[in-house]
């Protein structure tokens, strides 16, 4: 946590000087609810410093080495002045707030939105940790489990693309050299026999050999 020794925490006495010598605030109206508002303010802030302050000490103590057993004093103690540092700076927002709609300090630094809704997230987590561990989610601010699960601490798995489980686990199961088995084919279905052709009919009728010969030496010149 790094050190705000450069702020000042003595807004308060401040304040209380100017109104025991001039009465009024300097730039304030002769308002007894502005006024009121803007010293409500000015001692939010420098409680919110203290308590800041107080949290950095005890938590230095904290991580400072030491002999003997772990110390968790200091670490709880930590936690207190933390929690009143996050609800006072939340209620010292609100007043400067209410200020500048009334024309009053309109030059001043203002939060963001997202620097302001954090610390209204932050501060409800605080007052609001009853509810919140039971589930219940108070405005904007989910619940606990509900926190933990969009910031990712039990995020679902994703599923793989790739091949299925059962595929996987079947090439798990043999080595990766050899692959699995196969499963053996039905043997294939037999051939069916054509049936024979039928033999085609002679031409012309069918001549003897001898009458074949004859005919041939006839037909030869003399």
């Amino acid at each position: 946590m790094p050190p705000v020794d450069h702020l000042s925490n003595r807004g308060t006495l401040d304040v209380l000087l100017d109104r025991d010598f001039s009465g009024i605030p300097a730039g304030l109206p002769p308002d007894r609810t502005m006024i009121g508002l803007f010293m409500n303010f000015s001692r939010l802030t420098d409680k919110a410093l203290w308590e800041y302050d107080a949290a950095r000490a005890e938590l230095l103590l904290y991580v400072s080495p030491h002999d003997g057993p772990l110390r968790i004093t200091p670490y709880l103690r930590a936690i207190d002045h933390m929690e009143n540092c996050v609800s006072a700076a939340h209620r010292a927002v609100l007043n400067a707030q209410a200020l500048q709609a009334n024309k009053i300090g309109r030059s001043a630094p203002r939060l963001t939105p997202r620097q302001e809704e954090r610390l209204t997230f932050l501060r409800n987590g605080i007052e609001h940790s009853d509810e919140k561990l039971l589930g219940k989610q108070h405005g904007k601010s989910p619940a606990f489990d509900k926190a933990a699960s969009a910031s990712g601490r039990t995020r679902p798995r994703r599923a793989r693309s790739g091949p299925s489980t059962s595929s996987r686990r079947t090439r798990s199961a043999y080595p990766s050299a050899a692959p699995p088995p196969r499963s053996p084919r039905s043997p294939a279905p037999a051939a069916r026999a054509s049936p024979p052709r039928a033999a085609r009919p002679a031409r012309g009728p069918a001549r003897a050999p001898e009458a074949t010969a004859t005919s041939r030496r006839s037909n030869r010149a003399p």
